[in-house]
């Protein structure tokens, strides 16, 4: 009995003595090892070389303060490597915005009446803010001749509208016309007694020819215009040529 003791006393001494001396290399190893990364330090290095974007969309209409544009598609194309695109749409109040990496890019916002195209640049922790601001101009019809030669109580692409408007105000431009339509539509089924209501259409229009007939403040700017579409006749009150302008800026802020 008093060997095994012996034994147990020598076993014990001998498992404590290894263990010092395993522990000590092991914890010379732990101290030359790299601390790992913190937390605040990848967190702070995760928006380098990015920046923000916001584009703002407005329609000002023959003077009057302009309002926000919805619905908007903008879409942003990286320039140095054709990458993306990115496609965003306008919110209510006409803005839409999103974070990029640095660089220039290709950005065109469109909507039913109006497309156009700008280079941006986007900077590193910098907003840039792009405002593309169109303008509805109008110029009043004094003739007009929409013949109907189909009988299809509308004018088709291929047949020719002639509009006179004068000459010293108007503000035709050739590639952005459109005709502004105003139509009457009754609401109720029988139309001796159902209150009518009116509404609004645009239609694209194509310049064939143009000519300035008359002199003075009587003269009168006569135009040949090609529908893109079919425009309907029942109905029609009132016939306008509006134009749209737009006009862009690039301006650049705080992140």
């Amino acid at each position: 009995m008093a060997t095994l003791v012996i034994c147990l006393v020598l076993l014990a001494s001998l498992l404590g003595a290894l263990n010092t001396s395993l522990s000590a290399p092991f914890s010379q190893v732990a101290h030359k090892l790299p601390l790992p990364t913190s937390a605040e330090t990848t967190t702070s290095t995760s928006g380098a070389n990015r920046g923000k974007i916001v584009v703002n969309a407005s329609l000002g209409i023959d003077g009057f303060p302009a309002v926000p544009i919805p619905n908007a598609t903008v879409v942003l194309l990286r320039d140095a490597t054709g990458s993306l695109p990115l496609e965003l749409g306008t919110n209510s109040s006409g803005e839409a915005e999103s974070k990029l990496i640095a660089g220039d890019y290709t950005m065109t916002v469109h909507g039913s009446f109006f497309s156009t195209t700008l280079d941006v640049q986007v900077r590193e922790n910098e907003t840039t803010l792009a405002d593309v601001a169109i303008s509805k101009l109008s110029d009043q019809v004094v003739f007009s001749d929409l013949s109907d030669e189909d009988t299809a109580d509308s004018v088709a692409p291929w047949q020719s509208i002639t509009l006179a408007v004068t000459a010293a105000s108007a503000i035709s431009n050739a590639s952005s016309d459109f005709l502004d339509v105003v139509y009457s539509q009754t609401q109720n089924s029988n139309v001796s007694l159902g209150p009518s209501a009116l509404h609004e259409d645009l239609f694209s229009v194509t310049m064939e020819s143009s000519q300035v007939r008359g002199s003075g403040t009587s003269s009168l700017l006569w135009l040949t215009l090609l529908p893109v579409t079919f425009v309907p006749l029942q109905g029609m009150t009132s016939l306008t040529l509006v134009t749209f302008l737009t006009m862009t800026g690039i301006t650049y802020h705080g992140y």
